[in-house]
């Protein structure tokens, strides 16, 4: 029996061991993965690295700083555990811009037979960029580029007095030979890259790792080993789930709305960690999943339940491999679900609250919260036994220090 124990017995990983550990940490810093395993490259962070965000270089072909502000200098995820397990948040878009998300959305967007690499079209304005990139289009017929904020800038839809303005974080452009010599825009596509936010600041952990790699240099790595909990996770807070998803949620049903709609986008991509997924859940019901096809899903619904409308619009979930031994971890695309604003709106305007009135007729929660509560104040309502809450005595004031 000891030997058959022994046998099937599975080491747990890193994070299941961290499951449910409290905490915020800054989990990678300039690309670099720092917690809960220190994986760093002293190198990627020192002399001409210093400061570099290494996504961005290789987008651009060149050496690229970080973008951030000093506070949030080199962050690129936040590890914490407030779904239950230890996961990567990302509070930094272009953590993901150079991965497989990107050519995976382009060739969805697009119905493409093969994944493809847009490229920013601020690289254009170099010649030899751009002269590779005409010759592609003419090769293959077309070619891609896109848009973000710090890489050509935000592509915005108008305002009116009976709609909002509202920008795209990415956009995706699919240039085309125009039959005369010249090039064409064909279509544009949409793809969101949802960070989260945190509350508070991430000023005090960066403050430390940029002062620890400042006197350890030679071993910073070492040096963060044994400092990590204090250096890393220095003051750092939760995120803020439901100010994400009241923000996200109304914009995202406009643009995946648009997906595919006459000449508007070809299709929309939101991709999000599997941290935001999970903590989504409850805000929409949590809803089954299905095989649509290899690699796609789709989310379950009631027998007799209305056809969607073929919109062309996915979310993409996908993780960080934290325990790759690489310093920068992989990129893990776990799916893309097809998604529709009904669909959605349905999981979040009729399943929660049906689930909501349930608890609340089955449990009496609410009106027993209010009760309660009452009896803390109002001794008519006070439960056997228990005291009314008395207001704390003031303590006397200590004598002042001659």
């Amino acid at each position: 029996m000891l030997k058959s124990n022994l046998y099937n017995y599975k080491k747990p990983s890193l994070m299941e061991t961290l499951k449910g550990s409290r905490g915020n940490y800054v989990s990678e810093w300039f690309g670099q993965r720092i917690y809960p395993n220190v994986r760093l490259d002293v190198g990627a962070v020192t002399d001409a690295n210093a400061g570099k965000c290494p996504f961005l270089s290789d987008v651009l072909h060149r050496s690229t700083n970080c973008t951030k502000n000093e506070n949030s200098k080199g962050v690129c995820t936040i590890s914490s555990s407030s779904n239950g397990p230890r996961q990567d948040w990302l509070v930094c878009p272009y953590r993901v811009i150079s991965s497989s998300i990107v050519t995976r959305a382009c060739q969805l967007i697009f119905g493409l037979a093969e994944p493809v690499e847009p490229v920013p079209v601020s690289i254009l304005k170099v010649d030899d960029e751009l002269q590779r990139f005409i010759e592609q289009v003419n090769e293959r017929g077309a070619g891609y580029v896109f848009f973000q904020d710090k890489l050509g800038g935000e592509i915005s839809v108008i305002g009116t007095h009976r709609s909002p303005e509202m920008s795209f974080d990415v956009t995706v452009v699919e240039i085309r030979p125009d039959g005369a010599g010249g090039f064409m825009v064909s279509r544009y596509g949409i793809l969101e890259l949802q960070t989260m936010d945190y509350h508070g600041t991430y000023k005090h952990a960066v403050s430390n790792l940029r002062d620890g790699l400042r006197l350890h240099e030679e071993t910073f790595a070492d040096a963060l080993k044994a400092n990590l909990g204090k250096w890393a996770g220095k003051d750092v807070e939760g995120p803020n789930i439901a100010n994400v998803f009241k923000r996200t949620f109304y914009q995202m049903l406009l643009k995946f709305r648009l997906a595919g709609e006459g000449s508007a986008a070809a299709g929309t991509v939101l991709a999000i960690p599997q941290s935001v997924w999970d903590s989504w859940q409850p805000f929409l019901g949590a809803p089954a999943l299905e095989d649509e096809s290899p690699g796609i899903k789709r989310l379950c619904v009631a027998p007799g339940s209305p056809p969607e409308p073929p919109l062309n619009a996915y979310i993409c979930v996908f993780d960080l491999d934290a325990e790759s031994k690489a310093a920068v971890s992989p990129v893990d695309i776990k799916y893309f679900i097809r998604i529709s604003p009904e669909r959605m709106t349905h999981h979040a305007f009729t399943e929660v609250p049906a689930h909501m009135l349930h608890s609340i007729q089955n449990g009496e929660s609410v009106l027993a919260t209010i009760k309660q509560r009452l009896g803390q104040w109002w001794p008519a309502f006070q439960v056997r036994g228990s005291k009314p809450r008395r207001k704390a005595a003031a303590k006397p004031a200590s004598p002042k220090a001659e």
